[in-house]
């Protein structure tokens, strides 16, 4: 069945199939039509990639065969995780299937990718936020190193912190700077040594 969503004092209408993507914090809340039954599907994630403002204000109908994808996740989502009415949400259940939650994070991104994909007019916007993403993620790194600069660098750690394989990662961040994450975390160590010498 059809809902209404209101969503930062905007009522809009959503058809089945349809899905809206809304910022941390920002006030939703829906109702049915009153004559027919909707089944509505709240997921809840955490995304550092700017290529997500594609959607931000739109009412985005979901091709069928991403439909599937999404029942694929679905399914993904209860093996990882239980309601828990003690925490008010959801908690990893202890005995996961191996990979469970990499791979409902890999499909999660699959699906996002490939809805922007189907926006054909919109592909553009894609490469866009991608290279923004891009940037933020370098940018990030070296927030987490200017921080970490008096400890020991582990790019072990460092990848597990941002989600990424060490690979990529070390792509990205020579790609963006021009230089290796190792060999920039020691010429901040060589400035930081200068500045407490003088």
């Amino acid at each position: 069945g059809d809902v209404f969503l209101n969503f930062d004092g905007k009522l809009r209408h959503m058809k089945e199939g349809e899905l809206c993507v809304h910022s941390a914090g920002q006030f939703h809340d829906l109702h049915g039509n009153g004559k027919s039954p909707a089944r509505v599907v709240v997921i809840s994630f955490e995304c550092h990639s700017s290529a997500i403002n594609f959607f931000k204000g739109k009412i985005v109908s979901v091709p069928e065969v991403l439909r599937y994808k999404f029942a694929e996740m679905l399914g993904l989502s209860r093996d990882c995780f239980r309601h828990s009415s003690a925490l008010h949400g959801l908690v990893v259940k202890k005995n996961t299937p191996f990979g469970a939650e990499q791979l409902l994070q890999s499909e999660l991104e699959n699906f996002f990718i490939r809805l922007i994909q189907s926006e054909e007019e919109n592909t553009s916007a894609f490469f866009t936020a991608r290279d923004e993403m891009l940037d933020k993620l370098t940018n990030d790194i070296k927030d987490y190193l200017e921080k970490r600069i008096y400890t020991r660098l582990n790019l072990e750690d460092l990848c597990r912190h941002f989600h990424f394989g060490k690979s990529h990662v070390c792509h990205v961040f020579k790609s963006k700077t021009g230089i290796g994450i190792i060999q920039y975390f020691i010429k901040l160590k060589i400035s930081e040594a200068e500045k407490l010498l003088c």
